[in-house]
């Protein structure tokens, strides 16, 4: 018997939790993407405070001060933010480049695990800045009319700079809309087919400026003319030789990787394991992405791998919620009336009321559906086992120990190219 009396294990007492402590703690968890996106947010602060500041004191913008007023200051200043937040959007999408800068020592640095949440903040502040340069530009086309003697509506609606504005401006609300948590994840497709207008956006972004609406003191008054592309054209060349890779990777055929099994499990919850062809190295945690021809060529899904590497299978694990996974789930044919015997076997399992018998029903032999039979486990219970006609005709029936589970077995040997490893 172990005595704690003479043991070291008595000198042993709990530490004191100093605000040192808590901070390492924080820094563990998920301080250091709040440190970084709290210094962003500072930045674009200072960056557009610095922009009010220039263009209200500098003398070769004086007489557009002095016509417009204030709403010309900030009007300058929001394009400035939307000129260095359009420069670095597409940068945290690169996924080829961003996996490739986590091997290097830069990774413990810069949390690079948070890009797609930086993108979303750096797309959120396009749409901040968007609707501040808008209604700034709102007032100063009033005023112009006003000075020039032009009916406001003309100038707001048939201009190019009013033109490509609306147009850059409505472009942002939508992709800003679509891409909310909640939307993007039940109607994906909306959310994946709108945000590629940001190649109008940027082609928008690109000329807005070569139409000169705001004019300095001195001439020549717009030498730079559409020069908006230089602020982006870097990113926009890593993204394309992103997106070049991604289709190189795509079109590499994964001829081992075919359905093997499709297991149902509670909460709409449904596992897929894949054939794990020669070769195959897949670590835990790690991740894939999923493309299933039968529902969309262009759309890829990551999706983590939650098979263990000494598995002779490649499993994940994919919760039903959006239109995508329905329709992935509906082409592996887990139809609705697979969810719907789940659900009864479930219930069927729910343990029973107070004061009635301890020990569950046996299970009935009798099948639920002229392609779902029960299947007896090891834990006693019943799972739904389903096995789809194969190209022969045979219905098999398998045991599992699954527990309150529907098992589909794909044995059909169909060319599908599920998975792209990145």
């Amino acid at each position: 018997m172990l005595d704690l009396k003479n043991s070291t294990y008595a000198d042993i007492r709990p530490h004191k939790r100093t605000l040192w402590h808590m901070f390492e703690l924080w820094m563990i968890h998920d301080g250091k993407m709040y440190m970084y996106f709290g210094f962003w947010i500072l930045l674009e602060v200072l960056l557009f405070s610095l922009a009010l500041v220039n263009y209200r004191y500098y003398p070769l913008w004086q007489n557009m001060f002095d016509l417009l007023g204030g709403s010309f200051i900030s009007a300058r200043a929001a394009a400035l933010a939307l000129h260095i937040n359009t420069a670095l959007v597409l940068l945290p999408v690169c996924r080829t480049v961003i996996s490739w800068i986590r091997t290097t020592p830069l990774n413990r640095i810069i949390p690079f695990d948070h890009a797609q949440l930086f993108h979303k903040v750096i797309g959120y502040s396009i749409l901040l800045f968007t609707l501040i340069h808008a209604a700034s530009h709102y007032r100063n086309y009033y005023i112009v009319s006003q000075a020039l003697g032009v009916p406001y509506w003309r100038l707001l609606f048939t201009t190019g700079h009013s033109i490509t504005g609306h147009l850059m401006m409505f472009i942002i609300i939508i992709m800003s809309v679509t891409g909310y948590a909640k939307i993007r994840r039940k109607h994906f497709n909306v959310f994946w087919n709108l945000h590629h207008l940001f190649v109008v956006y940027f082609a928008c972004f690109s000329i807005h400026g070569g139409f000169c609406l705001l004019k300095s003191n001195l001439p020549p008054y717009c030498s730079t003319g559409a020069a908006f592309y230089k602020y982006w054209v870097f990113s926009g060349l890593v993204y394309l030789f992103e997106r070049l890779s991604r289709e190189f990777r795509a079109n590499r055929r994964a001829s081992g990787m075919k359905v093997q099994k499709v297991i149902l499990h509670p909460g709409d919850v449904m596992e897929v394991q894949f054939h794990k062809p020669r070769g195959f190295k897949g670590l835990a945690g790690q991740y894939a992405f999923l493309n299933c021809p039968a529902v969309s060529t262009q759309q890829w899904h990551p999706f983590t791998l939650t098979s263990a590497p000494e598995e002779d299978y490649v499993s994940m694990h994919i919760r039903v919620v959006g239109d995508w996974t329905r329709a992935f789930s509906n082409a592996l044919g887990a139809k609705k009336e697979h969810w719907t015997a789940l659900e009864k076997s479930l219930g069927a399992g729910a343990p029973p009321k107070a004061g009635g018998s301890k020990n569950p029903p046996p299970p009935s032999r009798k099948a639920t559906s002229p392609s779902i039979s029960t299947a007896e486990t090891a834990h006693g219970r019943d799972s739904m086992a389903y096995a789809p006609m194969s190209r022969k005709g045979v219905l098999a029936q398998r045991r599992t120990t699954m527990t309150n589970s529907v098992l589909l077995v794909d044995q059909s040997d169909s060319s599908f190219t599920p998975i792209n490893s990145a």
